[in-house]
């Protein structure tokens, strides 16, 4: 019941986010999600690029800057938004079968 209520949460904290960005900048549809990234914190972006460069592999670094930093915001911010209220439909689905059998 936890991880349902936390993934939850997290998907209505990104929703609010959507709400807090359209607002606070006008060209919201036209910024690429790396730019947004930098904007709300460059150190955060500059770690996670050395860290999975370094720790992991610099091919998923390029995947990740060609196909994710150089989207649309909105569309990744959409994207990761549906991933948690699936996660948090699907982990209360299962919960309640659970309890079927």
């Amino acid at each position: 019941m936890k991880k349902i209520i936390i993934f939850s949460i997290l998907a209505i904290t990104l929703m609010i986010a959507h709400l807090y960005f359209m607002v606070q900048y006008p060209n919201w549809f036209n910024m690429q999600f790396g730019l947004l990234w930098f904007n709300l914190d460059h150190a955060s972006l500059n770690l996670s690029q050395a860290i999975i460069e370094r720790y992991i592999s610099p091919h998923i670094w390029t995947f990740a800057q060609i196909y994710i930093l150089e989207a649309y915001a909105w569309f990744v911010l959409t994207i990761i938004t549906i991933f948690f209220i699936f996660l948090s439909i699907s982990l209360f689905y299962f919960k309640s079968r659970a309890r079927e059998i």
